[in-house]
């Protein structure tokens, strides 16, 4: 039998990131997960497409606490946008 050992350093893999909305139903949990991008070098790139889908979107808002942005869609409904890693 062959043993094969494999040892990641965690600097050498490489962080990537996604965009992803987030849809909550009328109790509060969560309704709908989509990834919309998941593929951003820099958190820099992906900020700047949320950017551009939520000068799109009006009313739509960024929440502090929660670190995310909002956008409501032509039915009314309430989209959360979020920023998060994803591995390479």
């Amino acid at each position: 039998m062959r043993l094969v050992q494999a040892i990641f350093n965690k600097s050498e893999v490489a962080t990537r990131f996604r965009t992803v909305r987030h849809t909550y139903n009328e109790s509060g949990k969560l309704a709908e997960r989509a990834v919309l991008c998941g593929r951003y070098e820099t958190r820099a790139e992906a900020l700047a497409a949320i950017e551009v889908e939520v000068t799109r979107s009006v009313p739509s808002g960024y929440d502090r606490a929660g670190d995310r942005w909002w956008i409501t869609d032509k039915a009314g409904r309430v989209h959360w946008l979020l920023i998060e890693n994803a591995l390479g």
